[in-house]
């Protein structure tokens, strides 16, 4: 006998992506993590959706590219590239890319996207390259940038 297969999806969660506002070319933005150990959510499938808006004047083929960063616990003492967890500036060195998004010279464009992350750990958060050519974007709205993401678990 087969016994179906069932997904469940968890709540959109937002993390908060005042940090991306006014970027600079060139810059890297470690956005806060998401702790799984308190949450339990345990071993699932997160799908990150995103919303970044480019400057004013950005390079055409200039890229954004996004990174998974992990943790080893909900404190972690080891943390993708000693990215702040709260937060914050990093360089990206070991850091697994997990998205890239090719920006036009159009000024202002938005871009809305998302991918998918499998089993991302205790602790993970989302990184931020901006090689736009230009800084982002300096009206801070989620119509210009908003990070959320939606767990899924399998279950049978």
């Amino acid at each position: 006998m087969a016994f179906p297969i069932s997904a469940y999806y968890g709540a959109s969660t937002t993390i908060t992506a005042t940090g991306l506002v006014s970027l600079a070319n060139g810059s890297a933005f470690a956005l806060p993590g998401v702790n799984n150990i308190v949450s339990l959510e345990g071993a699932m499938i997160v799908r990150v959706y995103f919303t970044i808006t480019t400057g004013a004047t950005p390079t055409a083929n200039g890229t954004v590219l996004f990174y998974l960063l992990q943790g080893d616990s909900a404190v972690p003492t080891i943390y993708t590239d000693g990215a702040p967890t709260a937060g914050g500036s990093f360089t990206p060195v070991t850091a697994q890319l997990v998205d890239m998004i090719q920006v036009t010279s159009t000024a202002n464009t938005i871009y809305k996207g998302s991918f998918v992350i499998r089993n991302p750990g205790p602790y993970w958060g989302i990184g931020v390259l901006n090689n736009s050519g230009f800084a982002f974007n300096s009206t801070n709205s989620t119509t210009n940038f908003q990070v959320l993401y939606v767990t899924e678990s399998i279950s049978t």
